[in-house]
């Protein structure tokens, strides 16, 4: 007999975490069919660190997360979204920047679900592709 091989379903807060992440690390304007849906974060990270780098993903974070919101609330009227995978509230967005490497971000979201449960959700982020120059990490690259 073959074994057979069920199909786990994402639910809860899993998939709360699972859509937040998704729709936060998707570059806005990439899908043809529905160019609102995601973040300007893939484009902030891996440009020019500058001071305000963090200001700018917290906002990107912020944005995201208010439409995405919106869109749960447009779902939720057509379809079943239960209370722990429907987004309620967003707590925090904490920015911090690695303090070996400063091409990459650390981004901690806490948010609510419906069901008033908390949820966290972490990123550790660097652009494909970047690297710190030598001397800005206080990291010997050997003798040049």
């Amino acid at each position: 007999r073959d074994a057979q091989v069920e199909a786990l379903e994402v639910q809860n807060e899993n998939l709360l975490y699972q859509s937040v992440l998704k729709y936060l690390l998707t570059a806005i304007r990439s899908n043809l069919y529905h160019p609102w849906y995601g973040s300007t974060l893939p484009s902030l990270i891996g440009s020019k660190v500058l001071g305000n780098t963090s200001t700018g993903i917290r906002q990107s974070v912020n944005t995201a997360l208010t439409t995405f919101k919106a869109l749960q609330d447009a779902q939720a009227k057509y379809q079943r979204v239960t209370a722990k995978e429907r987004l309620f509230a967003v707590d925090n967005i904490a920015v911090s920047q690695s303090p070996t490497d400063p091409t990459v971000f650390y981004v901690q979201v806490n948010v609510r679900n419906y069901a008033n449960e908390p949820v966290d959700i972490s990123i550790a982020y660097t652009a494909p592709g970047t690297f710190a120059l030598p001397g800005t990490n206080q990291i010997s690259l050997g003798n040049y």
